[in-house]
């Protein structure tokens, strides 16, 4: 959930709804020059620690958010899109797919470290 109950609040919301919508798409166009057809942007997914996931390389695969119906706004002018009006609050949900490389997986993933939690200290990204 995203609140703006503020104007610096209504513009982080704004930022992170335009990020996660540019996340979600590749390259493509006549502007995207060599970059056409490169795929989403590999994101670092960090959450409640170590033990949970540190630095795991993922794509964002969807993102939804909902506009409620009975919210108040907050508007703001941004110097690149003019005016935005930002719901007070948002309950938005993204969908992440880990993308490890298989040479990561064969080089650095042991079932007993895993298993012990030793491998939670190295990199590797592994959930």
């Amino acid at each position: 959930m995203f609140s703006s109950n503020t104007l610096e609040e209504a513009k982080y919301t704004a930022a992170a709804i335009q990020f996660f919508k540019m996340a979600a798409k590749s390259e493509h166009g006549i502007r995207a020059g060599a970059r056409a057809g490169t795929p989403p942007p590999i994101l670092k997914f960090n959450a409640y620690g170590v033990a949970h996931a540190k630095n795991i390389p993922c794509i964002l695969r969807s993102f939804n958010y909902t506009l409620p119906e009975d919210t108040d706004y907050v508007t703001f002018d941004d110097a690149v899109s003019g005016k935005i009006s930002m719901p007070a609050l948002i309950l938005a949900a993204i969908e992440l797919v880990p993308q490890i490389p298989p040479k990561t997986v064969k080089d650095n993933f042991n079932l007993q470290d895993y298993a012990s939690g030793n491998q939670l200290r190295t990199k590797g990204g592994f959930l």
